[in-house]
C-alpha cells in the first residue's frame, strides 16, 4: 500500500507512472528472477528437483513440512515467461483481461513445476495438505491434471480463487470441478 500526496503541478498519469517506475525497481531488486532470487532461477534441473524433495523430511524444530519455493505450480514442468506491462500494478498482479499499455516494460522467467508429480514424490496419502490457490486463471487445468493423476486423494481442504469470468482455458468446467473436489471428500473453500 502507498500513501502519498500527489502534486498539483504534474499530471495525474504522469506520476502514477514515475509510482510505477519505483515499484517496478523494488520488484525487479526483490522478488525477481533478476533480483534476490535469481539463484533460484540459475539452479540445474537436478538442484531444483533435489530442492524440491526436502520437502519429505519436516524441519527438525517443528516438524512440519512448510518450505517456501520461488516457483510457479502448473500442469505440467515447465518455465513460464511473465510479460510484464504497467498495467499489471494497476490490477493487482494479474492482468487477465489483455489490457496493457504500450510494450512490455520487464519480462521475467519464472520456473514452473507440475504440482501433481511434486505431491506423489513428495509427500504421503496421510499427509494433511491445504493449497490455497490463486494462479490467475491457470486453476481449471491444474485441477483437471490434479483430478487425472488422482492427486486428489493427497489433498484435505482447498481454498481457490476462481476466475471463471474471464476468458481462460477451461472456464466452462468450474461447476464440475467443484463437484468433484467435494465429491472427494476435500474442504473446498472460495478465496477472494
Amino acid at each position: 500500500m502507498w500513501i502519498g500526496k500527489f502534486s498539483p503541478y504534474l499530471p495525474f498519469d504522469l506520476q502514477l507512472l514515475s509510482l510505477f517506475k519505483m515499484f517496478e525497481k523494488l520488484l525487479i531488486s526483490k522478488i525477481s528472477s533478476q533480483g534476490s532470487y535469481q539463484a533460484q532461477f540459475l539452479l540445474t534441473e537436478q538442484e531444483r528437483e533435489a530442492r524440491l524433495k526436502k520437502a519429505n523430511s519436516p524441519l527438525p524444530f517443528s516438524g512440519t513440512k512448510y518450505t517456501l519455493y520461488p516457483m510457479g505450480v502448473g500442469a505440467e514442468d515447465t518455465t513460464l515467461e511473465m510479460h510484464w506491462y504497467y498495467s499489471n500494478y494497476m490490477n493487482g498482479g494479474g492482468n487477465m483481461v489483455g489490457i496493457d499499455y504500450g510494450a512490455p516494460s520487464n519480462i521475467f522467467s519464472v520456473p514452473v513445476i507440475r504440482l501433481s508429480r511434486w505431491l506423489k514424490d513428495s509427500f504421503l496419502k496421510n499427509d494433511y495438505i491445504y493449497i490455497k490457490m490463486d494462479i490467475e486463471g491457470m486453476e481449471f487445468l491444474l485441477l483437471e491434471d490434479l483430478i487425472a493423476t488422482g492427486c486428489l486423494e493427497y489433498i484435505k481442504e482447498m481454498d481457490i480463487e476462481w476466475h471463471g469470468r474471464f476468458n481462460v482455458p477451461g472456464r466452462e468446467k468450474e461447476q464440475d470441478l467443484r463437484r468433484i473436489i467435494t465429491e472427494a471428500g476435500i474442504i473446498l473453500r472460495d478465496h477472494y
